[in-house]
């Protein structure tokens, strides 16, 4: 159970980074679009 607690932790870290990445990303794009 402590290995899951650890991924927990890493996921709610991570995740949010790289979703923040992919939108700032597909921002980017749609600017280059207009």
């Amino acid at each position: 159970m402590g290995e899951g607690g650890v991924g927990v932790k890493f996921y709610t870290i991570k995740l949010p980074k790289f979703l923040g990445g992919m939108v700032k990303v597909l921002l980017g794009v749609f600017n280059k679009q207009k």
